[in-house]
């Protein structure tokens, strides 16, 4: 059905420390964009995160979410909040520049935390874009070093494994998971934020590689952006698209992509086995597991294209 006539009842589950300090971190980087314009919003927005700040200060340990008896919606295991921590530190850090944050960032730097993701189980990255992208250099001589290492060793490594892909892109075999589109915008984030830091040309240009994959230069020969590129995927798993009576898709939506090890029956039916990883993906709306749609997925590509503009 159509969202307008979906009259259930909406659910508000628990609260988890990985959702709160996602929250932190969302509206203290919101507070200073919105500071520019609207200051009585940013005002509310910085005193939500203080807020949701002054809970994890009181349960600083892991608060996991499980789905509630009866509920069967996507779970969104999470088996840490370390790399939530360390991005509302960073963005909190950034917004105010009081040195308690710098304290946990120092504290949180000692955990194993890879600091270049961008996906929903690890938000580390932004932590790193956070402090690296700051324009009044908040953060301490220690801190920016620590970030810059880490996305500078992942940015290098990347160009290495463009150079041995037929297709300039930065992925290998185990990058092909459910939503490998997320990962392929995602690497091209942290090429944009290597190219930020550094002013070379040969990141922004590695970056522009995935963003020439997504719109069609793969081995589908398929946009995987709806209403873009000369060929673009037409028949995403995505209810209104299906049941809204228009033939084409609304454009800009992104295909999660190939997936190697494709789960739904669609795709099992359709796809034969020992498929290459880049050739995993079926342009239907019932293979939920190579043609799903996300917010998260369109919010990594826009940021990733965004960047290279």
């Amino acid at each position: 059905m159509m969202p307008e006539e979906d009259e259930d009842q909406f659910y508000i589950f628990e609260v988890s420390s990985m959702a709160t300090a996602d929250f932190a971190a969302c509206m203290a980087l919101a507070s200073r964009v919105y500071g520019l314009f609207d200051k009585a919003l940013a005002d509310r927005m910085l005193a939500a995160a203080n807020k949701a700040w002054g809970w994890l200060a009181n349960n600083p340990e892991y608060v996991g979410f499980q789905n509630p008896e009866g509920c069967n919606t996507g779970q969104y295991e999470d088996e840490t909040d370390v790399d939530e921590r360390l991005w509302a530190a960073a963005e909190m850090y950034v917004t105010t520049g009081q040195e308690q944050y710098a304290d946990v960032i120092r504290k949180l730097m000692g955990e194993a935390i890879g600091c270049t993701d961008f996906g929903w189980t690890d938000v580390s990255g932004f932590a790193s874009m956070a402090i690296l992208t700051d324009e009044n250099q908040t953060a301490s001589d220690d801190i920016v070093s620590y970030f810059t290492k880490k996305v500078m060793k992942e940015a290098d490594a990347l160009l290495a494994i463009q150079s041995k892909n037929a297709y300039e892109l930065g992925m290998v075999v185990d990058d092909y998971v459910w939503g490998s589109n997320m990962v392929v915008a995602n690497k091209g984030i942290l090429l944009v934020l290597a190219g930020y830091m550094t002013g070379q040309s040969k990141y922004f240009a590695a970056a522009e590689n995935h963003l020439h994959y997504l719109l069609g230069r793969n081995a589908m020969d398929v946009s995987y952006v709806t209403g873009h590129g000369s060929n673009p995927f037409m028949h995403p798993h995505n209810r209104y698209t299906i049941c809204d009576g228009v033939e084409k898709p609304m454009p800009g939506l992104v295909s999660g992509g190939p997936f190697k090890d494709f789960c739904d029956q669609t795709a099992l039916g359709q796809i034969p086995k020992g498929t290459p990883p880049m050739k995993c993906y079926l342009d239907n709306n019932m293979s939920y597991s190579t043609n799903e749609i996300t917010i998260y997925w369109n919010t990594a590509a826009v940021l990733m294209t965004a960047g290279i503009l």
